[in-house]
């Protein structure tokens, strides 16, 4: 299989850090505390459970302030904890 030539513009461009940063985190234990994955424009794989289901009861549109949003969706993953433990 041949690779696919690079556009000119980014042939000089160097690789994206963010799959070697990942292999900083080999073998850390993120149990109590789930891994956000906060690259831009970079996933590498899907958000925590905790973090997608919460993020359907939130919607944010066009020119949402993004660490604000974020602080909401961590509020809403922190009640539902909160009402998990209850139960």
């Amino acid at each position: 299989m041949t690779a696919t030539p690079r556009p000119p513009r980014t042939a000089t461009t160097t690789a994206p850090p963010v799959m070697e940063a990942r292999r900083w985190l080999e073998g850390v234990d993120f149990a109590a505390r789930p891994l956000i994955n906060v690259s831009q424009a970079a996933p590498v794989g899907p958000p925590p459970l905790a973090l997608r289901e919460a993020g359907v009861a939130a919607i944010f549109g066009p020119g949402t302030n993004i660490p604000d949003a974020a602080k909401g969706v961590l509020a809403l993953i922190r009640q539902q904890r909160t009402a998990e433990a209850a139960e």
